[in-house]
């Protein structure tokens, strides 16, 4: 059961940690807490690989969220090899994180509705 729900929130999670973290940014927000949520929720590649190999059977709009996290990686990938404007990079983070969060509630409503698996 701890397990479901820890694979069904896990991109809830990421996307809202990065789009702090993308304010804290953009805000030059200089505390501690910039730091310790990198390290508490930071997310990666693989924990995203996890959570799509263990999620198979997911709603397309889990999927969407799942996906959008990847394009968050892309995007700073293209940052650290391409040199793109950091100003870019933390505006197009925040945006997605947003749509991140929003495919996410669109899943939550969906399952909560309809009480099967879209």
């Amino acid at each position: 059961m701890v397990a479901r729900l820890i694979r069904i929130y896990t991109p809830f999670i990421c996307a809202l940690a990065a789009l702090i973290h993308g304010v804290l940014v953009l805000t030059e927000y200089d505390g501690y807490a910039y730091f310790i949520l990198s390290d508490l929720t930071g997310h990666s590649l693989l924990l995203l690989a996890y959570v799509f190999a263990t999620s198979k059977r997911m709603c397309k709009w889990y999927k969407i969220t799942c996906w959008l996290l990847v394009m968050i990686h892309i995007i700073n990938l293209y940052y650290s090899l391409f040199g793109l404007d950091y100003y870019t990079v933390i505006c197009s983070g925040i945006v997605i994180s947003i749509f991140a969060l929003i495919t996410f509630l669109i899943y939550r409503l969906k399952v909560g509705i309809t009480k099967i698996l879209c």
